[in-house]
């Protein structure tokens, strides 16, 4: 959940009553979801947070909020305050903390704060200012924390500020800072964090930063660090974050910054490193970059020449016949078995380009089978080309963007080729506004049009798939590593995993070291650790093999297990999916019902823990813990029952509240039963889709419409109590909001004069909706 309330123009008065009768310590205003959303995530620590609609006058804030003397945290953004707003505000003496940003206040308004000597962190990012406010800050004697980001300060700007000597955080990202400006902050020798991201610094900037020998936490991104530059930031032994992504270092001055000991990430994406390097700095692990480029400099190389082909789409749309025509080049078959889990197939694309050149192609043709969707994250890589299969034989399919959205989640910008299979004779029944679909999607790099028949249209439709798929490997910045070397002890292991990929279902870390460290030259040994996971990140993105557990809070069960074979882990979760024992018991098992549900003797001890681990993931959520049982027992979404018991009639009169979102994910409803579990009114109470709930005596049903991207929420019982009941709801599908960020909840109340329950007001509403049965419910959740 976004963490903020909106509020209209109308109920202002009212808040800020609150504000000073509460005493409240901090307060956050806003014209911009935005940026709330982003505060409340941030280091300034904001619980009130309120958006006012773009045209609401924000004019009584200010004054009213000098009634506020305890007032400490204040947030004022994206608001267009005036002159006399600053100088009103500037009578607030005690605050410590102030938030201006995308004001526009100037110089001079900046000035008028003067009076603020308490401060201890100022945030004025996009106000307009220049040097001249930077030299009236630099009166602020007392802060520690100072973003100035998106201004015009420049040097003289810098040089000013450089007198702060107690700043420990500074933010000076797009000012106009050049070298001699970056030479001027090295008085600031407190400070841990530094953005000077969007500048012009340079080598001696850099080389001066790298005095700052405090620093933590490093941005320098898009400025003009080269070779020497590098070496002098390898200095900085205390650094753990870096981002120099957009400067001009080469191999020797990744090379140099391998001298820092204690950095955990490093973006040095956009800078002219070699091609056999770019596979190795798309990982943001520091050391696993450092071993890698030690191992890639001294080791002789071999050509590459291998890609992962991932092939999508729900079930029945011709993806296997597809794989198979660009494999074998034969046409379908009506007795076409569907895939179950994933097959795997082996290309070679040298005949598909006329140099008769090209690389393999790992491919992944994964059931469409819609239970199964889930386990698809498990394999979804980065570095990869999609193949998003749909049917021509479907005017109305609108599964493109649900397809779309689950690989940007999971395969960064991969590209992605949408192809429109079934367009048997070249018809066009499926038609998708393209325009649309790549301004939204910029990884996908193309549509196009297929058929699997045995005719003259569907050989020139699959001829050119291939010769669209070759431009892809041939071009895309995303496999640069496909036409790049690899170190020869890279490729020995890599070709010794493929034969044990035939062999075996899987692989432990452990013996995946010892392939690493046995060598019949000890030089070709990869004894390092770090090295040792950098080649299996690249192994996992090649469809060589399926690691998990690069996550440094990964538990030793997710580490010790790397997959040889999907299916022997899809297969597992499909037992567990579709158990008739699960499912007789509300989609709820016991930790020590695992032996039960799986092979004892291929899934025994750890193994199976490591299913259980995976499903549970927060990213994919096939089953979640129930949190009284403390690890004990787990419930399965896909076990739940699909039909809404009835929970009887429910009185015209009830609270109301809506979730209205831009997609709704499978699996937010299940995780709210979870967290709301305690209070289900039976154990019978809940369902795929919603459930009932017991709270403060007050009954509550809660019902999402897939269709309609929406929940609502209905509160029956004791007036007095209700809001009680609804607050502890919102809580509860805070914390699910938050693990979906992409769902983007708003909150709104149905009007009372609805009776379909479509109309509805946003969250101001609530408010007012809380106070009287008159505006409180729109209509009762009928049964059907």
């Amino acid at each position: 959940m976004t963490g903020f309330v909106t509020i209209t123009e109308a109920e202002l008065p009212q808040l800020l009553d609150r504000v000073a009768a509460e005493g409240w310590t901090e307060f956050a205003l806003s014209k911009s979801p935005e940026a709330l959303a982003e505060l409340s995530r941030s280091q300034w620590e904001f619980e009130h947070l309120f958006l006012l609609p773009l045209d609401g006058n924000f004019e009584i804030v200010i004054p009213r909020l000098r009634a506020c003397p305890r007032l400490a945290r204040l947030s004022l953004t994206h608001l267009g305050l005036s002159l006399e707003d600053i100088r009103l505000l500037a009578g607030l003496a005690g605050l410590k903390r102030l938030d201006l940003n995308n004001n526009g206040i100037g110089s001079e308004g900046v000035e008028e704060l003067e009076g603020l000597r308490r401060l201890t962190s100022l945030s004025l990012s996009g106000n307009l200012i220049d040097d001249q406010a930077a030299r009236a800050l630099a009166r602020f004697q007392g802060l520690t924390t100072l973003n100035l980001g998106d201004n015009a300060i420049g040097d003289a700007g810098a040089l000013a500020l450089a007198r702060l000597r107690d700043l420990g955080w500074l933010s000076l990202n797009q000012n106009f800072i050049h070298d001699t400006g970056a030479e001027a902050l090295v008085s600031l020798c407190k400070l841990y964090v530094l953005d000077l991201s969007y500048n012009q610094v340079g080598d001696v900037g850099a080389r001066a930063i790298g005095r700052l020998d405090q620093l933590v936490n490093l941005f320098l991104s898009h400025n003009d660090v080269g070779n020497s530059g590098a070496r002098g930031l390898a200095t900085l032994t205390k650094l753990t974050f870096l981002n120099l992504r957009n400067n001009r270092i080469e191999d020797q001055g990744l090379r140099a910054l391998a001298a820092l000991p204690n950095l955990a990430y490093l973006d040095i994406s956009n800078n002219p490193i070699s091609p056999s390097l770019q596979s190795i700095v798309a990982n943001r692990n520091a050391q696993e970059i450092f071993a890698a480029a030690r191992r890639f400099i001294t080791a002789p190389a071999e050509p590459l020449n291998e890609a992962k082909l991932v092939v999508l789409g729900n079930e029945a749309v011709g993806k296997t016949s597809l794989v198979r025509y660009l494999v074998h080049g034969t046409p379908r078959s009506p007795d076409e078995q569907k895939t179950v889990g994933i097959a795997g197939e082996r290309i070679e694309t040298q005949s598909w380009s006329p140099a008769g050149k090209g690389p393999r192609l790992n491919v992944w043709d994964f059931g469409g089978q819609e239970i199964m969707h889930q386990t698809h994250k498990f394999f979804l890589t980065e570095r990869s080309i999609y193949l998003l299969v749909l049917e021509d034989r479907r005017e109305d399919d609108t599964s493109v963007h649900p397809w779309l959205r689950t690989i940007a989640n999971r395969s960064g910008d991969s590209p992605i080729l949408i192809v429109i299979n079934k367009s048997d004779g070249g018809r066009e029944n499926l038609r998708l506004n393209e325009t649309e679909i790549m301004r939204e999607w910029p990884a996908v790099v193309g549509i196009v049009r297929t058929s699997c028949n045995d005719d003259d249209w569907a050989r020139a439709s699959i001829d050119a798939l291939k010769r669209k798929l070759v431009d892809i490997l041939n071009q895309h910045p995303k496999l640069e590593h496909v036409r790049a070397s690899l170190p020869s002890p890279w490729r020995r292991i890599k070709d010794e995993v493929a034969t044990r990929a035939s062999q075996n279902k899987i692989l432990t870390r452990r013996d995946f070291e010892r392939l690493c460290e046995s060598a019949d030259d000890p030089k070709h040994a990869v004894t390092d650790p770090a090295e040792q996971r950098a080649l299996l990140r690249l192994l996992h993105d090649l469809g060589v093999i399926v690691a998990h557990g690069f996550d440094r809070r990964a538990t030793a069960v997710e580490q010790a297990v790397t997959l040889l074979d999907p299916n022997w882990l899809t297969g597992a979760i499909y037992k567990i999916l579709t158990s008739n024992k699960v499912a007789l018991q509300g989609g709820v098992f016991a930790h020590a019902e695992l032996r039960d549900l799986l092979d004892p003797g291929e899934y025994a001890g750890t193994r199976a823990e490591f299913v259980l681990q995976m499903m549970a993931h927060p990213d994919v959520g096939l089953c979640f813990p129930l949190p009284e049982s403390r690890g004990e027992q787990y419930l399965v979404p896909e076990a739940l029952p699909v039909n809404e018991p009835y929970s009887g009639k429910w009185p015209g009169d009830v609270l109301r509240l809506r979730y209205a979102y831009k997609h709704l994910p499978r699996g937010l409803v299940p995780r709210f039963i979870v967290e709301a579990h305690e209070k289900l009114a039976t154990k019978g109470a809940r369902w795929r889709t919603g459930a009932v709930l017991e709270v403060f005596d007050c009954p509550v049903l809660v019902r999402a419409s897939v269709d309609d991207k929406q929940i609502d929420i209905w509160v029956d019982g004791p007036a007095h109590r209700r809001r009680g009941a609804l607050d502890y709801v919102r809580d509860k599908f805070k914390r699910v909001h938050a693990l979906n960020p992409e769902a983007k909840p708003e909150e709104l109340v149905p009007l009372p004069d609805n009776p379909g329950g479509r109309r509805a007001l946003r969250s101001p509403a609530l408010a007012r909706a809380q106070r009287g049965p008159r505006t409180q419910l729109l209509s009762t959740p009928g049964r059907s």
